[in-house]
């Protein structure tokens, strides 16, 4: 499987993570981390951070992962996203780089 990845602003990031996790707010709000592929990544952007500023781009290696990986679509579309069930394990971060919605 190739990776995944995860969007969130520098500041969430900074306060949500620990030595070994990092445990997105929507864990407690919808039950798991959404996350995207690498051909989602603009979808995603365009659709739900169009005018968020300071985002960065975590890169994940699944197989590195301990919490449940699921390819699903809780809103009834067809495209499956992948969703973690559990926080990120910060040794499946590959790759933390800010994301410029230009380039995307």
């Amino acid at each position: 499987m190739t990776h995944i990845y995860h969007i969130v602003d520098q500041h969430t990031w900074n306060k949500n993570k620990n030595d070994e996790l990092f445990c997105a707010p929507s864990l407690d709000t919808v039950g798991f981390i959404h996350c995207c592929t690498k051909e989602q990544i603009k979808f995603v952007l365009n659709n739900w951070f169009q005018d968020r500023q300071g985002l960065i781009l975590i890169t994940i290696d699944p197989k590195k992962l301990t919490p449940r990986l699921i390819f699903e679509n809780s809103e009834g579309g067809d495209e499956l996203f992948p969703h973690l069930y559990g926080p990120i394990d910060l040794q499946a971060v590959v790759e933390i780089q800010p994301n410029k919605k230009e380039n995307q």
